[in-house]
């Protein structure tokens, strides 16, 4: 399943975009973000140029990467502006950003949970922090206070 086609479909034409493969907390942030687009005249511009995909599998959830060159940015009042909320910046619609969209899969229900980029440095939904860091942070704690008592 191509993750990121689907994301972009949605911002292209919202009404005719299946989003049943994202959970129901990711599709309202969509909405939303698609909302504060719509708000402002404006039409999130995003295609993959060279793309390559690859899997991971984590304890929880599934990571499909995206990788490779995209087209960026937005049009607004039919022009491309490849900086986001500087209108200024209209320029030739064409590759202006190398990085990565990442689309996690929770294993249980097969839905998109969230969703990260790094062309931006956006990200949608949330896939749980690792607690082994707060338990280590605690250990710590208590062998400090055992050893001060001591």
């Amino acid at each position: 399943m191509n993750y990121l086609q689907q994301y972009i479909n949605y911002f292209k034409n919202p009404s005719k975009t299946d989003l049943s493969n994202f959970s129901s907390e990711m599709q309202e942030a969509l909405r939303e973000e698609q909302a504060d687009f719509e708000s402002d005249g404006m039409t999130f511009d995003v295609e993959p140029v060279k793309i390559k995909e690859t899997r991971e599998e984590k304890k929880k959830h599934i990571c499909h990467h995206y990788t490779g060159s995209f087209i960026y940015g937005f049009i607004k009042d039919g022009i491309f502006h490849d900086i986001p909320g500087d209108l200024t910046s209209k320029s030739e619609r064409k590759a202006n950003e190398d990085g990565t969209y990442t689309f996690y899969e929770d294993k249980v229900t097969g839905k998109i949970i969230a969703m990260s980029e790094t062309l931006a440095g956006n990200s949608i939904g949330s896939v749980g922090k690792n607690k082994k860091g707060l338990w280590i942070v605690l250990f710590i704690i208590f062998v400090g206070i055992y050893w001060w008592i001591k």
